[in-house]
């Protein structure tokens, strides 16, 4: 991949390589995201209906199509302005090192309240708040990526601790659960299909769970991928929900889109 300021182009299909133009702008609160000009071979994806924010983006930009089976979206690479959110304008989460994902074009940025992104307490929240939210769909037709803040002070006493200082993946899962089933989490209800630990180029490591929840709220489930670590001050949690249907059409992009997490 190709590296444009805060984006990256990733078109995956299963032909040739191509030559994708793009177009960009920065929006009035700096968000970054690259949307091809050309027709886009993409399956639609649902996601959590509400306010959106529009998204445009100037950039040329190349996307090579190669093999990836079960990935039919093109993917670009995002991440905040530095001014973008109130954790990085906190100093909260720095700048310099914040995170990147991927995230398929076609999705939609919503606007968070003060109350979700952290606003009106900065910078000493007490509770999670939300960095950001993608989606695309309706109803219980949903799709969406969520990325968690967990004050770390609320999982332990250590100062900057690493996630292996939290516990183990089993007895984290049961203090974070409710935060990516929007409801509650219970060993005896919700299904916690897989766990794997990985460690990330950045040395961190990266603890990712699959559950099914029944009880999820509308637009967190009931299917869910979670990738977790710890950095600074901060237990990031990167959440990819669907249902049902579009969990069967679209499990591979969701998850390519979880692995592409860095803190």
């Amino acid at each position: 991949m190709q590296m444009c300021s805060h984006q990256q182009v990733v078109g995956m299909n299963r032909s040739h390589t191509a030559q994708v133009q793009c177009r960009s702008t920065t929006n009035r609160v700096g968000v970054a995201k690259a949307l091809p000009s050309c027709s886009r071979r993409a399956l639609w994806l649902g996601g959590l209906g509400g306010l959106v924010l529009p998204s445009f983006l100037t950039l040329d930009a190349q996307a090579s199509e190669s093999a990836a089976p079960g990935i039919a979206e093109t993917l670009i690479h995002y991440s905040p302005a530095r001014d973008k959110t109130p954790a990085i304008r906190a100093g909260i989460i720095r700048p310099e090192t914040s995170y990147s994902f991927d995230v398929p074009a076609r999705w939609k940025e919503a606007r968070l309240s003060n109350n979700v992104n952290g606003n009106f307490c900065m910078p000493s929240c007490g509770e999670p708040w939300t960095e950001a939210i993608f989606e695309e769909g309706s109803g219980k037709e949903t799709i969406k990526i969520a990325l968690l803040a967990v004050p770390l002070n609320k999982l332990t006493n250590k100062k900057l601790p690493s996630i292996q200082d939290l516990g183990t993946p089993e007895t984290l899962i049961t203090k974070i659960g409710p935060y990516i089933t929007g409801n509650y989490y219970e060993a005896d209800e919700d299904t916690l299909k897989e766990i794997k630990v990985k460690t990330g180029a950045d040395g961190l490591q990266y603890w990712q769970y699959e559950i099914f929840s029944p009880h999820a709220v509308v637009g967190s489930g009931p299917y869910s991928l979670c990738s977790t670590t710890a950095k600074g001050e901060v237990l990031f949690l990167f959440i990819c929900t669907a249902s049902e249907k579009l969990w069967n059409k679209q499990q591979g992009t969701l998850r390519a889109v979880l692995d592409s997490f860095v803190a």
